[in-house]
């Protein structure tokens, strides 16, 4: 398939296209006129292996965007920095806060779990906990985005890559710059910062803040709230550095951060199932029958921005405080280096949980007291109706919302490494690494009952609510389930929005910790002045336990007890690599990597069988080839990967038999996928004012054969038995090879969910000096990320897209001011898809969609002092 789709996106991409084949033409003119003024590529300096390299002499797949470059592509968030990295991809989910990156294909399939397959590090120092990964870019040196698992070096869940963010260090002398930008749909952007000596010789200072203040691209139809934004933010962030140096041979770094992040709904539909029919015999639930059970195929795009949510609800409110102290200290023939960084992080999130402002039926509600008076039944009783005083809701007047994952994080960690000198042939580094972290962990549920107020008198936690079939046979209410979320009346408050909404607080509640030392070394050795061997290793033992203090949803805690579960693990993760550098314009390399993810404890579970309470670790070896050239004195760069991922012991969401014969649900080890394919990168600059980045990615991830989901026995549980295939669904389904009787999907050979095997960019910028002091610049940048299934059996998936955004403006020596517009031609095609559970009481699953910001229009301003 081609990376470029037909219709509108061709026509997108044609202003692209043709200033593609100018600047070829310039940069060829360019190669054969050595008369012509020109100025070759600058040098990138990153520290991906934890020195200091330039960026072509690495023998690693590294794409990294200098302060600069952020600039000119307007990287704000870490979704831009994908949006122009070849093979990377980035997802946050329908809650906006399970933030994602996706390197080489390289997907999460258990969605719940704490860790990414990406470590993303802060001045080196592991950002943990998803919800917190998609970071303020403030004041920022450098991005690197390191690809293939990088567990020899930094440890801590690089299973797929690394990617580092590296801020501005104080400065000498003083220098401050200020950034304004102001947008269509009540955009607002402040950042600013201050730099220059304290103390002279001796102490320095840095500090930056930032505003944003986003109303979102997508509007509220209503009937409530009509004309409020959706997919808004509002962030607010402060980070200072002092620098220390208190004699020649060492030095200091206080970093100081703190964050506040406030996102609004995401912009979120239902797409309609469209396939496989409910027949009677499939299903307990009359409103099921008759019913398609799935969406197939495309998810359509999101067509208008206009949509309809609650307004009470939000994806996320978090708050992020760090201080890390970084030193180095030469000790002649040795540097000894320590990281120290604690790190605090509290977010909670209130999804619409119906999709709608008007909510869901499937409720009704009694009065508490006389509910309790007859022993309150704890699941589920025949006839609702006989409830003295019970009222089912036959329309669509409760508004519902779930809070999933609230995390309270805390986690500090100690680095210390000593390193040679870098002159020797022989070149060695070894250290020690601990890192101690504690998550709280809640999920929530809320419930307008607002209208059973108003019709009772009583307050809500005099009121019991419950699950109800209003569409069944014979009287309203025929099936009711009392709900065990509101079974305390302490749970429930009256305090967390607005008009008497009860809230039952953290009907979970778990408490995971996770301990982790590792030992680390690595030897470099010149073979010759053009080959080098490097051999790294580290060993790592973790302590992982989870304490379930409460669960109402689940039920499997006790009142009053709690339930302990701890798991040790250890694992080994070397690298090897040889480098070749025939000359100074060429560099080459191959490498076997081991990367490892952490395994864990699985909570909320009823089993006690060991190997369903806990799991193992997931790993991989990945095996590169890759070239780093440099052509046309300095002009272009031109670099290239070639990788195979042997991945085993994968971890997803799996359907488990124990030995009590009880289903249930937990994380485990399936066995395995294999991802394969490439990454290009051209760097261009064929004339001293025009500047070319392209970037291709291509990965084939695919899970091995006789790999079964278990995770979709529901799924074939309504397949024909004759085929054992759900007519108009494609699921193919197979008999437990364990005996249980169920049947499960077979998944071999599909493509994880949440990954694209084909993305591509391109950016184009160009200056023209008017005179000494004034020029006028344009750029344009485009990006392709190629469709994503929704689930693991492939049947549901988003479209390909291509987003476009175009710059324009003037330059200073001490300003610039920019005109852009980002989504051109606004493009809607979802941002991401999931099976959800919308509505509590339907036996269908629905596919939800999530879109992406839509076309807008700014200004950005900057002065440097």
């Amino acid at each position: 398939m081609s990376i470029f789709a037909s219709g509108l996106e061709r026509a997108a991409l044609l202003p692209l296209l043709v200033m593609v084949g100018t600047s070829a033409t310039a940069f060829a003119q360019q190669s054969q006129d050595t008369s012509a003024t020109s100025v070759g590529l600058e040098e990138i300096v990153v520290t991906a292996r934890k020195r200091s390299e330039s960026l072509q002499s690495v023998p690693m797949a590294i794409d990294a965007f200098d302060a600069k470059t952020i600039a000119k592509l307007n990287l704000v968030r870490l979704g831009d920095v994908a949006n122009q990295t070849p093979n990377l991809t980035f997802v946050s989910g329908e809650s906006g806060r399970l933030n994602t990156p996706i390197i080489r294909g390289m997907a999460m399939i258990d969605s719940r779990g704490f860790d990414n397959n990406v470590g993303v590090f802060v001045d080196g120092v592991y950002v943990a906990g998803r919800a917190a990964q998609d970071i303020t870019l403030l004041d920022l040196e450098r991005i690197e985005v390191v690809k293939g698992p990088q567990s020899a070096i930094y440890g801590h869940n690089t299973f797929a890559g690394a990617i580092n963010f590296v801020s501005k260090n104080p400065t000498d002398t003083f220098e401050s710059n200020i950034e304004l930008t102001l947008g269509e749909d009540d955009l607002q952007r402040f950042q600013g910062a201050v730099s220059g000596p304290i103390v002279a010789d001796k102490l320095f200072g840095r500090l930056s803040v930032g505003y944003l203040d986003d109303g979102g691209t997508y509007e509220n139809a209503g009937p409530a709230a009509a004309g409020s934004g959706i997919d808004g933010f509002e962030n607010k962030a402060i980070n200072g550095t002092l620098y220390f140096t208190p004699s020649d041979a060492s030095e200091i770094f206080l970093d100081v951060y703190w964050g506040e992040d406030f996102r609004a709904s995401t912009a979120l539909r239902v797409a309609p199932n469209n396939c496989g029919e409910i027949v009677p015999t499939r299903s307990s639930l009359s409103y099921d029958v008759g019913q398609p059970y799935y969406a197939c195929g495309e998810l359509p795009a999101f067509g208008s921005n206009t949509l309809s949510l609650s307004p009470e609800a939000y994806s996320a409110d978090g708050e992020t405080s760090k201080i890390a102290l970084r030193m180095k200290f030469d000790l002649g023939n040795t540097t000894l280096s320590s990281i120290t960084a604690f790190t605090e992080n509290d977010s909670v999130g209130f999804a619409d949980l119906d999709r709608s402002q008007t909510g869901t039926a499937h409720w009704g509600y009694a009065n508490r007291a006389i509910y309790e008076a007859q022993g309150s039944p704890p699941v589920m009783f025949p006839d609702a109706p006989f409830i003295p005083g019970f009222v089912p809701v036959t329309d669509a007047d409760f508004n519902t919302y779930i809070g999933s994952q609230g995390l309270d994080q805390e986690y500090w960690s100690q680095e210390l490494r000593l390193d040679s000198s870098g002159s020797e042939r022989l070149r060695w580094s070894a250290g020690l690494f601990y890192f101690d972290a504690e998550n709280r962990q809640t999920s929530d549920f809320a419930i307008d009952v607002s209208s059973a107020v108003d019709a009772t008198g009583l307050a809500p936690d005099q009121l019991v609510f419950m699950l109800v079939d209003p569409f069944g046979g014979g009287p309203l209410g025929r099936l009711a389930l009392p709900h065990p979320l509101f079974a305390q009346p302490g749970d429930i408050t009256t305090d967390l929005w607005s008009n008497n909404i009860p809230r039952v607080d953290e009907f979970t509640v778990a408490i995971e910790k996770s301990k982790q030392i590792s030992a680390f070394a690595s030897i470099d050795y010149d073979i010759s002045d053009q080959l080098t061997a490097t051999a790294e290793l580290r060993w790592t033992k973790e302590t992982r336990s989870l304490e379930d203090i409460k669960d109402e949803f689940f039920f499997t805690v006790p009142p009053g007890q709690t339930n302990f579960f701890e798991v040790d693990h250890d694992w080994v993760d070397p690298r090897f690599t040889l480098r070749y550098t025939p000359g100074d314009n060429a560099m080459y390399y191959v490498s076997a990597a081991h990367g490892t993810r952490s395994g864990g404890v699985n909570g909320n579970t009823r089993s006690v069988d060991a190997d369903i309470l806990t799991f193992e670790p997931e790993e991989n070896w990945t095996y590169e080839i890759g070239a780093k050239t440099s052509w046309a004195d300095q002009k272009l760069q031109l670099n290239a990967a070639l990788f195979y991922v042997d991945w085993t012991d994968a971890q997803f969401r799996q359907r488990l038999t124990d030995s009590l014969g009880a289903f249930l649900t937990a994380t485990s080890n399936a066995t395995g996928l294999t991802s394969k394919g490439f990454e290009l990168s051209l760097v261009a600059r064929p004339t001293e004012n025009f500047d070319i980045t392209l970037g291709y990615g291509y990965s084939d991830a695919s899970f091995d054969d006789g790999t079964l989901y278990s995770g979709g026995a529901a799924l074939c549980a309504l397949a024909d038995p004759a085929t054992s295939n759900y007519p108009g669904v494609g699921a193919v389904c197979v008999a437990d090879p364990a005996g249980s009787g169920a049947f499960f999907p077979d998944i071999s050979g599909l493509q994880p969910r949440r990954s694209s095997d084909t993305t591509a960019n391109l950016a184009l910028n160009y200056s023209y000096p008017i005179n000494t002091n004034l020029s006028i610049f344009a750029g344009a940048n485009t990006s392709y990320r190629s469709k994503q299934f929704m689930d693991e059996i492939n049947t549901a998936y988003i479209p390909d897209r291509v987003i476009s955004n175009f710059s324009a403006g003037v330059s200073g020596e001490k300003y610039d001011v920019t005109l852009w517009i980002r989504n051109a031609f606004d493009e809607d095609a979802p941002d991401f898809a999931q099976i959800f559970q919308s509505d509590l009481n339907s036996f269908r699953p629905v596919a939800s969609i999530v879109g992406i910001p839509r076309r807008r229009i700014g200004l950005t301003a900057r002065f440097r002092f």
